[in-house]
């Protein structure tokens, strides 16, 4: 199962790959400008 796979225990989870490769993981609710600089900062 994905969720299990990356170690989702709750909703939302952001996970941003590169590559094929986790780089960045955030879970739990977020503020839209809060959510663009976790994105910002990892693409």
């Amino acid at each position: 199962d994905i969720a299990i796979k990356y170690g989702v225990i709750g909703l939302p989870t952001f996970i941003i790959f590169k590559h094929g490769e986790v780089i960045a993981t955030q879970a739990g609710g977020s503020r839209k400008a809060q959510l663009r600089s976790f994105i910002e900062k990892n693409i």
